[in-house]
C-alpha cells in the first residue's frame, strides 16, 4: 500500500531523469573497458580504435 502511494506520487520527470542517470552510470562503468575486451575478442588495434571512436561521439 505504501509503495503505490509513492509510485502514484512521482512525476514522469523523475523516471527519466532516474533512466539517464543508470543509463549513463553503466555507459561510464563500461566505456573503458570495451577496447580491452575488444582486444580479448581478437580484434585488432586499428577496428578497436575505429569502434571506441565511432561509439563515443554517438553517446555525447
Amino acid at each position: 500500500m505504501l509503495f503505490e502511494a509513492v509510485m502514484s506520487a512521482t512525476s514522469p520527470f523523475n523516471w527519466v531523469s532516474q533512466y539517464f542517470v543508470g543509463f549513463f552510470f553503466a555507459y561510464g562503468v563500461y566505456l573503458p573497458f570495451w577496447a580491452l575486451w575488444f582486444e580479448d575478442q581478437g580484434v585488432s588495434s586499428t577496428d578497436i580504435g575505429l569502434l571506441v571512436g565511432v561509439l563515443r561521439p554517438i553517446h555525447r
